[in-house]
């Protein structure tokens, strides 16, 4: 390759125009790093505004769990409790259960009883006079 040390017109021209395209490259570079820049604080806040949304909505669960954990003890006793009454109104079910069997087999013998002692009541008490007594 040679170089020619001869300046002219069309030369300086096609220099110029080198010279206008660097900078409007540099000036276009340098704005869209800038741009990018922007662009990236900007995704850098909203990244860091929802991980301290989702950081303090953690922490109340977190706290909502350790307070739920804390009243399991309580709650647990309730439930024996309760349990224990159950246990008790069960047994007493089952007794009156019994009671009114009974009461039931009692009354049942009664009828039984009562019905006897009508039927015989119907009856004559003594053989009309003059007729032999029959079985």
């Amino acid at each position: 390759m040679k170089f020619n040390s001869e300046l002219n017109l069309g030369t300086l021209v096609t220099a110029g125009a080198v010279l206008c395209s660097l900078v409007a490259w540099v000036v276009t570079g340098n704005n869209r790093s800038e741009q990018s820049t922007r662009d990236l604080a900007t995704v850098q806040t909203a990244v860091s505004n929802q991980i301290a949304d989702l950081r303090t909505a953690i922490t109340a669960g977190l706290l909502d769990v350790r307070q739920q954990i804390s009243t399991l003890p309580d709650q647990r006793a309730r439930l024996e409790q309760v349990e224990r009454r159950l246990g008790d109104l069960e047994t007493k079910l089952n007794n009156e259960d019994q009671r009114m069997a009974v009461l039931e087999r009692s009354t049942i013998e009664s009828r039984a009883d009562i019905n006897t002692l009508l039927r015989a009541a119907n009856g004559p008490l003594l053989p009309p006079f003059g007729k032999p007594n029959r079985p």
